[in-house]
């Protein structure tokens, strides 16, 4: 077996399906959490494992309440480069060569995101326009761009996840971007369990999130938007599974158990009279590995990302709401939040309402398109759900 590229050759894609078979049985324990960083067991478990590059394929299926096919199909392919504590990940469209590329990268005091078109459109004096990324103090991918996330949860090795403490979490909510203000709500709190592959910790083998009983609806705003969360009507008040992830099988690369299969599900209630307490699938995702090889830093190509970006940079907590630092970079390099330049910057923002409205109503338009995301299938929820309780009490008449 070539030590710089292991093909795995009895994993098998289907051209027209993604066949697995569940794990089912599994015993969750609510193990302490740990970080990508140090470990404190024996010799082995105490190195991370060595740099590797990994290639995923990822099948996304969303759904309506009690409609067995899906209203939605994505298949992407997924590349994780991992070294040290440093990570990146590029979701790149298959069969679609008008798709959009994400990507998300660890930089100093957080993370960058950006989606660039694969093939973007020229204008008619030969310009291309312009990228954009966003610049975040979280240390995840956006929970919003399902591909990226839920494979970084797969196989980023003890992936810093929103963790509060050893029963309760920040909901994995779908924000677009950067959201901060919402995402470590304290009404978006949930509990949680969680394990890992093997003694050493290194990947998580499961983990479930359990909604406490909160909605979260967005509200635009003048100066930006709000959040306001209600509580579910019963059963659902009580709590719910709503975020679950199984790692199926593994993989054997220099020695360490590698992710090799894995399938995320995201549920919401149903609300079905007859069956109250009902739940459905609404996200499901489905991960198998392509290819895992040796990676090093130092020779990273930046090939399939636009050269020059636009950077919204919201790192700093101590801005105006929904504001952010405008900026320009290059070949994907950035500073630290203390470069002279940037904190130069944030200072002005602080003296310059002007400046943060703009930013605000950039931070606006990227959020009203999550919120319409968002509220369809909620309206839609709640219409079916009026609509069987008007039933319901007619038949009652009757």
């Amino acid at each position: 077996m070539p030590t710089n590229q292991h093909e795995l050759e009895n994993v098998h894609i289907p051209k027209h399906g993604f066949s697995y078979s569940l794990v089912k049985g599994l015993t969750l324990g609510l193990l302490t959490v740990f970080l990508c960083g140090t470990y404190a067991a024996d010799e082995r478990a105490s190195a991370l494992p060595p740099p590797f590059k990994a290639r995923a394929f990822v099948r996304t299926s969303e759904f309506l309440p009690g409609v067995a096919q899906p209203q939605f199909t994505k298949e992407t392919e997924v590349i994780f480069s991992h070294s040290n504590t440093w990570w990146r990940i590029d979701a790149i469209p298959i069969g679609n060569e008008s798709g959009v590329l994400e990507s998300c990268m660890t930089i100093p005091g957080g993370t960058r995101y950006l989606a660039h078109p694969m093939n973007p459109l020229v204008t008619p004096t030969g310009k291309k326009p312009a990228a954009s990324a966003t610049a975040c103090p979280m240390m995840f991918p956006p929970p919003g761009r399902g591909e990226l996330f839920r494979t970084w949860l797969m196989f980023c090795p003890q992936p810093k996840l929103p963790i509060k403490d050893s029963n309760q979490i920040y909901r994995l909510l779908s924000i677009p971007e950067c959201e901060t203000e919402i995402f470590f709500h304290s009404n978006n709190l949930g509990n949680h369990s969680i394990s890992f592959v093997g003694d050493a910790g290194k990947f998580v083998s499961e983990l479930r999130i359990t909604n406490r009983g909160n909605e979260i609806e967005l509200v635009v705003t003048p100066t930006g938007f709000e959040s306001k969360f209600h509580r579910l009507q019963s059963p659902f008040q009580n709590g719910y599974l709503e975020y679950d992830y199984t790692l199926l099988s593994t993989t054997n690369y220099l020695g360490f158990a590698y992710p090799a299969r894995a399938v995320v599900r995201r549920m919401m209630p149903t609300f079905n009279l007859q069956q109250p307490g009902e739940l459905f699938t609404r996200v499901l995702t489905e991960i198998q590995i392509i290819s895992i090889g040796g990676f090093d830093q130092s020779t990273v190509k930046n090939d399939n990302l636009p050269k020059e970006v636009v950077v919204s940079d919201m790192r700093f907590t101590n801005l105006p709401a929904n504001a952010s630092i405008t900026y320009q970079t290059s070949d994907d390099a950035w500073k630290s939040t203390t470069d002279p330049k940037i904190a130069y910057r944030a200072q002005q923002l602080k003296k310059t309402p002007r400046e943060t409205d703009k930013a605000t109503a950039r931070h606006v338009t990227r959020i009203s398109l999550f919120i319409l995301a968002l509220s369809s299938i909620a309206i839609y929820l709640r219409f079916e759900y009026q609509k069987r309780l008007h039933n319901h009490h007619n038949q009652n008449r009757i």
